[in-house]
């Protein structure tokens, strides 16, 4: 987990120390240094009593561990990682009726029997071949409803440049 910088900033800014502020919350300063390094989360408690001291809503922590699901949570975007073969290794926040789990080790024409889906997938062998990122907006029937998107897919690189599979972002145009 990363340190959370944001609560060292926060109590900095305020000229406390980390044991100032676990004698304020009524815990332990190693607790503390744990919760502002991110090796803990506080319970509901500690999280409320903290965020007085320092000036912030509690909910903080929760968005902290999964910022992903807060930001991205009833938006028009998808993120998804594909292996070599097209197959679906993570997908996060996927369209309407798509099971993030379920795909997984999926391709689209799998997944999909809908008009528009044969766009996606060219893009998709058009990155694997090319090896470059694409960026186009194509046209995805879902129940006889169009939706234009926005879809960005590029080569998904390990650190000696081999390429293992593509990322892809689709946002509703």
């Amino acid at each position: 987990m990363k340190k959370r910088q944001w609560l060292t900033y926060l109590r900095e800014t305020k000229n406390l120390s980390q044991s100032q502020v676990a004698s304020l919350v009524f815990i332990d300063r190693s607790y503390y240094t744990y919760i502002e390094s991110g090796k803990r989360t506080p319970s509901l408690t500690i999280a409320k009593r903290i965020s007085e001291v320092l000036g912030f809503h509690y909910s903080q922590f929760e968005i902290d561990r999964r910022p992903f699901e807060f930001v991205l949570e009833s938006s028009p975007i998808s993120l998804a990682i594909s292996d070599i073969h097209s197959r679906y290794t993570w997908v996060h926040n996927p369209p309407e009726g798509l099971d993030p789990i379920s795909s997984l080790g999926k391709t689209d024409s799998e997944l999909f029997r809908i008009e528009g889906v044969r766009e996606l997938i060219d893009i998709k062998e058009g990155v694997l071949l090319e090896e470059f990122a694409i960026n186009k907006v194509i046209n995805i029937a879902f129940e006889g409803i169009s939706i234009s998107f926005n879809v960005l897919a590029k080569p998904l690189y390990i650190k000696n440049m081999e390429m293992v599979g593509i990322s892809t972002i689709l946002t509703k145009a």
